[in-house]
């Protein structure tokens, strides 16, 4: 028996930036989505600044925040059309407050 995610032929891709949180239109991905017959999503989720509500120490709201959390309302428009959905977390926006607190997460040899 094969895992859900060998199951996924087609995925699609949202790259998410700080300035979408004031523009994002959601009905268009969901309109894209169906017309490209995808089977699954990697919705960007943040790292370095994050697109959901979260209080995880160091996180820096993305700068156009508001009021909108937008990889919730993508994930739950996702999820609406039975899409599986994966949160991508971009690892090059970590910050010298985060790089300090955490070296650890950071390669910096390579």
């Amino acid at each position: 028996m094969n895992a859900w995610f060998e199951k996924v032929m087609r995925w699609g891709q949202v790259n998410l930036k700080e300035d979408d949180l004031q523009t994002l239109d959601v009905d268009f991905w969901v309109s894209y989505w169906q017309r490209s017959e995808v089977q699954g999503v990697n919705i960007n989720a943040g790292a370095g600044v994050d697109y959901y509500p979260t209080q995880i120490p160091l996180y820096r709201h993305a700068k156009f925040w508001g009021d909108r959390g937008v990889f919730g309302e993508l994930v739950e428009a996702a999820h609406q059309l039975a899409l599986h959905v994966l949160a991508g977390l971009d690892p090059n926006w970590g910050h010298e407050e985060l790089y300090k607190a955490h070296p650890d997460w950071f390669l910096t040899d390579c």
